[in-house]
C-alpha cells in the first residue's frame, strides 16, 4: 500500500512539473491572440478599411488562385469623388508544363489579382468593387510619388538605441521627430508627408524572448526577439506636433509588424498603409487641408 502511495505522488509530482513547464514554455514562446485594429482616436481623419481577401488573389485559370505578394495604388476622380484604388499584384516568374509541373520561366510578368477596390477620399471611407476600365483610367502615381518599402525616401526616419536622427529629421514646423509622443515603449520610426505638412509615428509595445546563453545549453543560444504585442500608427499634425489620430493593432511577432514598411502619404494629406500581410485590411487616412 506504501509503495502504491508513494507511485502515486511521483506521478502526480512528475504532472505537476509537466504543467509548470508547459507554462513556462507558453509565457516564453507562445503568442497572445492579436487584438484587432482599431482607431482609438480620430476617425474623423483615420479608418480601418477591410477588404474581401479572396479579391487580393490570382486566379490561375486551372482551378488554384496564387496569393498576392505586393500591391498597386492608384487614384480615381471618377463620379465627383476622389478614391483611392488598391488592387493586389504577383510577379509571375513561372510556368507551368504539360504535364502540371511548374518550371521557372525565363521572364517575369506583372500579374494583377482578381478584384479593385475603391475606398472614397471624402471621408465617408466608403469601399467598393470597381471594374477593369476604371482601374486603367485612374491616374497612375508617378516615381517618387509614394514612399513605398522599396523607394529611397527621404521622408523615412528611423531612431534606434540613442543614435540621432538624419538631417532633415523634423516637421514643416520644425518640431523634432523624436518629440512626438508615440502610443508605443518602442519607436518604430517615423514618415513624414512630402511637404513635412503630416507626420505618422510607428510603435509597438510587444512582450521579448530574453535569453543570456547557458553555458551548460548551448543550443538555446542568446535570444532577443519579439514575441507578439501591439503596433501603434500616431498621425502627428507637423505645425505643433499635436496628435491628431490613433490606431492600434495587435501583432504576432517583428514579421507582421513589416507593414510599416509599407506605409505611405500620398496626394499631400493622404495616408494608407496595409495592416496584415494579405492586404485584406487597411489603415486609410485624410487629414486636414
Amino acid at each position: 500500500m506504501k509503495k502504491l502511495r508513494v507511485a502515486v505522488y511521483i506521478v502526480v509530482i512528475a504532472v505537476a512539473l509537466l504543467l509548470v513547464a508547459a507554462v513556462a514554455l507558453f509565457v516564453l514562446y507562445g503568442s497572445q491572440p492579436a487584438a484587432p485594429p482599431l482607431v482609438v482616436e480620430g476617425e474623423r481623419w483615420l479608418r480601418v478599411v477591410e477588404l474581401d481577401p479572396e479579391g487580393l488573389t490570382v486566379d490561375n485559370g486551372d482551378g488554384s488562385w496564387t496569393v498576392c505578394e505586393s500591391f498597386e495604388l492608384r487614384v480615381s476622380d471618377e463620379g465627383g469623388v476622389k478614391s483611392l484604388l488598391i488592387r493586389g499584384t504577383y510577379v509571375k516568374d513561372f510556368r507551368r508544363e504539360p504535364d502540371g509541373r511548374l518550371v521557372k520561366s525565363d521572364s517575369e510578368e506583372l500579374v494583377y489579382g482578381d478584384d479593385t477596390y475603391a475606398v472614397a477620399l471624402d471621408g465617408s471611407f466608403a469601399r467598393r468593387k470597381v471594374d477593369g476600365g476604371a482601374w486603367e483610367r485612374a491616374r497612375r502615381f508617378e516615381r517618387g510619388e509614394l514612399d513605398s518599402e522599396f523607394a529611397s525616401s527621404e521622408s523615412r526616419f528611423y531612431y534606434d538605441k540613442g543614435e540621432t536622427l538624419p538631417r532633415g529629421g523634423a516637421t514643416r514646423g520644425g518640431v523634432p521627430l523624436t518629440s512626438l509622443k508615440l502610443a508605443g515603449a518602442e519607436a518604430g520610426g517615423w514618415l513624414l508627408s512630402r511637404d513635412g505638412r503630416y507626420a505618422a509615428g510607428f510603435s509597438h509595445t510587444s512582450r521579448r524572448r530574453r535569453f543570456k546563453r547557458p553555458s551548460l545549453i548551448p543550443f538555446l543560444g542568446g535570444d532577443d526577439r519579439i514575441a507578439d504585442g501591439t503596433m501603434y500608427v500616431d498621425i502627428f499634425d507637423g505645425a505643433n506636433g499635436e496628435r491628431l489620430a490613433l490606431a492600434s493593432k495587435g501583432h504576432g511577432g517583428s514579421f507582421e509588424m513589416y507593414v510599416f514598411q509599407q506605409a505611405t502619404w500620398f496626394d499631400g494629406r493622404c495616408f494608407a498603409m496595409p495592416l496584415d500581410h494579405g492586404f485584406g485590411t487597411w489603415l486609410i487616412g485624410v487629414l486636414p487641408e
